[in-house]
């Protein structure tokens, strides 16, 4: 999907980027119910986002992506949830890592340029466990004994597979 930086038939960017979204929001929708009701992965509507180009969402177009801005992207994570909030959820988490990315190149960080460059090209996601964000160490204990906790109770993502 290419969006342009201006306007086009008089939509704005962030008119087309959503327009985008709906047109790719039937296919999330088709499976939502299903994998609400059953608790699993939403593998079919995520792989149809990252085969339409979503990843590059916002990545700089210098560097091959759609360059969304926050807002922008945030639209369309919006529009997508309406369709399928599991997809949703899953894609803003994508989303959110290739943003803080975007900030680092932009302030010629180390290494951002080529994972952006990653993420248009061979489709990489991009992933946060969140681990380190609490800046209270008593919270940090408790959110390491609570994923520990949750880690030692929850079966593995093979496991979910070969159930479906």
């Amino acid at each position: 999907m290419t969006i342009s930086e201006t306007s086009i038939d008089g939509l704005t960017r962030a008119e087309e980027l959503t327009m985008w979204a709906a047109s790719l929001a039937p296919v999330l929708e088709a499976n939502a119910a299903r994998h609400d009701r059953k608790g699993t992965w939403v593998d079919e509507s995520y792989q149809h986002l990252v085969d339409q180009g979503m990843l590059a969402l916002a990545v700089p177009t210098q560097l091959g992506g759609m360059g969304a801005t926050i807002r922008e992207t945030a639209m369309v994570m919006r529009v997508l949830a309406s369709a399928c909030a599991s997809t949703a959820l899953a894609m803003s988490m994508h989303q959110h890592v290739t943003a803080f990315t975007a900030w680092r190149y932009g302030r010629s960080m180390p290494g951002a340029e080529a994972t952006l460059r990653r993420v248009a090209e061979e489709r990489l996601v991009l992933v946060s466990t969140g681990g380190g964000d609490s800046p209270a160490p008593a919270a940090r204990r408790s959110a390491s004994r609570a994923a520990t906790a949750s880690a030692v109770t929850r079966s593995s993502p093979a496991s979910h597979r070969s159930a479906q």
